[in-house]
């Protein structure tokens, strides 16, 4: 029977502890945060803020422009103030977009477009918040301008790539001088039998004559005049031009044409008149020794000419 009132006692005191454990608890927690009242409020003694200003340089930002830094974005400013409308500095505020597939916000307030469309960049600080309305745009295309091809481009030259073909660019601008970005420009040329131009605005010589290249952006165009020019020949060499073989050997002729700036020419027509057959056979460019004595050869082409010379020995 003692054990018995001993476990009762026991039961008891620990059943009182616990009672007396939550209320104090409790009463601890109540204190600690204020008896209920905001977390998100300022220590006692410091002044609430009341309401949040919040302004940016510019409310109205531009995608698929160039300078997307420069007209992309904006920072923007949040001045928290109390009751009377006086500014509060050392309060702590973040940053939200209420939609951030319009318009993005950092913690430091720059904003960055996205998509066009408005939203509303919210700043809060102390349970308190503010806002600015911000209108992204993509600007339309006002003008077009194409980079001017150069001087020339020739057709029937060994270095086709180089004197015949040209890249163009085409700039396109909205209606307050913007450069654009990110437009699809779709390239044509008046005349396909004189010069070919790629979606990429490749210009491709294909006959003498005059073409012109048209760049199209969101229906506005700009234009590049193209010449394409068969430049002459005007100098005709053959390599070795003088040679000295035996009957029955053979020497093999090298002709190249040139035009005035020295380029080599290609696709001309070349005549090879044999003035010594009985000493020299020609044929394709080979020359074969036929009996003892001095042979000619006249080449030309497009009225240029020259002489090469055989000597044939025994």
């Amino acid at each position: 029977m003692p054990i018995q009132l001993t476990v009762a006692r026991f039961t008891n005191f620990v059943q009182g502890f616990s009672r007396r454990s939550a209320i104090a608890i409790a009463a601890i927690a109540a204190i600690g945060c204020g008896g209920g009242s905001d977390v998100t409020g300022p220590p006692p003694g410091v002044t609430a803020v009341a309401s949040v200003a919040v302004t940016s340089p510019s409310t109205n930002l531009l995608i698929g422009v160039t300078d997307s830094v420069a007209l992309g974005t904006a920072t923007a400013v949040a001045t928290p103030m109390d009751a009377n409308g006086s500014s509060l500095t050392g309060r702590t505020v973040t940053w939200s977009s209420n939609s951030t597939s319009v318009a993005t916000v950092s913690s430091a307030g720059v904003i960055t477009a996205v998509g066009a469309g408005t939203t509303n960049i919210v700043a809060t600080s102390e349970g308190k918040s503010g806002q600015v309305t911000i209108t992204v745009s993509r600007p339309a295309t006002a003008t077009v301008t194409v980079s001017a091809a150069p001087a020339n481009l020739l057709v029937g030259v060994q270095d086709s790539v180089n004197l015949g073909t040209a890249t163009l660019t085409a700039t396109a601008k909205d209606a307050g001088g913007h450069t654009l970005s990110g437009r699809t420009v779709a390239w044509t040329s008046g005349t396909a039998s004189v010069a070919t131009v790629s979606s990429t605005g490749m210009v491709k010589g294909v006959a003498a004559g005059a073409s012109t290249i048209t760049a199209t952006v969101e229906g506005q165009a700009g234009t590049a005049a193209v010449t394409v020019v068969r430049p002459p020949v005007t100098q005709l060499t053959v390599v070795p031009q003088s040679s000295s073989i035996k009957v029955g050997a053979t020497e093999t002729l090298a002709v190249t044409l040139l035009d005035a700036q020295a380029h080599t020419l290609t696709g001309r027509l070349i005549s090879a008149v044999n003035n010594s057959p009985s000493i020299i056979t020609v044929s394709g460019g080979q020359v074969t020794g036929v009996s003892a004595g001095t042979g000619t050869i006249n080449f030309a082409s497009e009225g240029v000419t020259t002489i090469a010379t055989i000597a044939v020995t025994p």
